[in-house]
């Protein structure tokens, strides 16, 4: 995980948004070495830009603010993915198999719970539509108002085998609001990461 970091804060310091985060495109070689793989989607961040097109990362490990329509995003879009790739590696499966884009948006809601005030929201998230800045996209809005209230699962009910550190980290990336998850520096010093092993030499192959 630490290796797989250090690579998106190369991406992130280079203003590069990957944009299709996913558990099969992270190569390890024999000798443990990590690459991140498929740049298809890649473009650079410019803050100038007024739209990026909505139809990228793979429906498992796309932002729900993507999922409701939004055309600005920035590299939280790609911490997001790494949140869903750190618990499916945690909880070894999928945290969000969603098969088709409304039950992408069921999936999540069904973990992180209604983002209010459309309906009570996990402990601490005092987000909306508004504050995350959705925009109208098959009616995301109204979709959402139309959702029975969940309550959300807590991360230590989902992945019970995993530490309180490991949790927290996944609480902290996995948020409805992109400015609340953690950007790729704080993610790399957060506790869970602070035993982690040297990560491998580059002359090694």
């Amino acid at each position: 995980m630490k290796q797989f970091l250090e690579g998106v804060r190369y991406m992130h310091t280079n203003k590069i948004l990957h944009r299709d985060l996913k558990a099969a495109n992270i190569l390890v070689s024999r000798t443990g070495r990590l690459k991140i793989a498929d740049w298809g989607l890649a473009r650079p961040e410019n803050a100038k830009l007024q739209r990026y097109t909505p139809t990228v990362f793979t429906l498992w490990f796309r932002p729900p603010e993507i999922l409701m329509g939004i055309l600005k995003y920035e590299s939280s879009a790609d911490m997001w993915s790494v949140g869903c790739i750190s618990g499916e590696l945690l909880n070894r499966r999928p945290l969000f198999p969603g098969k088709s884009y409304v039950h992408q948006v069921q999936v999540i809601l069904d973990v992180l719970g209604t983002p209010s005030p459309l309906g009570e929201a996990a402990p601490g998230d005092t987000t909306n539509g508004k504050a995350l800045g959705f925009k109208p996209r098959n009616d995301a809005e109204a979709f959402l108002k139309r959702q029975r209230h969940r309550n959300g699962v807590s991360w230590s009910q989902l992945l019970p085998a995993a530490s309180e550190k490991a949790q927290a980290f996944l609480g902290s990336l996995l948020t409805w609001d992109p400015k609340r998850r953690l950007t790729v520096e704080e993610a790399l010093a957060h506790p869970w990461l602070e035993n982690a092993p040297p990560l491998p030499c580059n002359s090694c192959s």
